[in-house]
């Protein structure tokens, strides 16, 4: 696993969280009914949800499925050179409200691809995080936090208890170096 701090410019930065955390008139989210499948739930059923936004989908036949009206924001973030980002198969931001208690959604893997990997980059601070499985290490949620590793890692993300939300862009791709 790679972190990374201080990953865009505050400019950059600020462009991204301005629209995505703040421009509710311009910036959708839509529900997601599971954050993570049934079988991979460790929460209560009912806790088990989140909102999302896809930036980018990639179908079968390698031609992009969709792509949002906002991707522009995020290309500073795919061009960051530690991710070595060379085909993107999806990209989606992930909005996790404040709860009483932090909720586990469940240990998952993204896509069953063994080559490819996974970047969570993290928009806001908060008592939230991204827990491994198998290492049982947690990566807090630090606003311009970029943490790089292997798609089969196996990890949950949580909600929050000291913000209003928790808010994530996640990136599944095949790096460069495994073509």
């Amino acid at each position: 696993m790679e972190l990374y701090d201080d990953v865009l410019s505050e400019e950059d930065f600020h462009t991204l969280t301005d629209t995505v955390l703040h421009n509710k008139n311009i910036f959708g989210w839509q529900w997601d009914d599971d954050v993570a499948y049934p079988d991979d739930i460790i929460c209560e059923d009912l806790n088990n949800y989140q909102l999302s936004h896809t930036f980018f989908f990639l179908g079968p036949n390698c031609d992009p499925i969709y792509k949002s009206p906002h991707f522009n924001l995020i290309i500073p973030l795919i061009k960051f050179k530690p991710l070595k980002l060379d085909y993107p198969l999806r990209i989606k931001g992930n909005l996790n409200v404040r709860t009483e208690k932090i909720i586990r959604h469940g240990f998952h893997i993204d896509n069953p691809m063994s080559n490819s990997k996974t970047a969570i980059f993290y928009l806001n601070d908060s008592d939230g995080y991204t827990e491994f499985e198998e290492s049982g290490e947690k990566v807090q949620s630090k606003a311009n936090r970029l943490c790089i590793f292997p798609t089969p890692m196996r990890h949950s993300g949580t909600t929050c208890t000291n913000t209003k939300r928790r808010v994530v862009i996640n990136i599944n791709y095949i790096p460069k170096e495994t073509k």
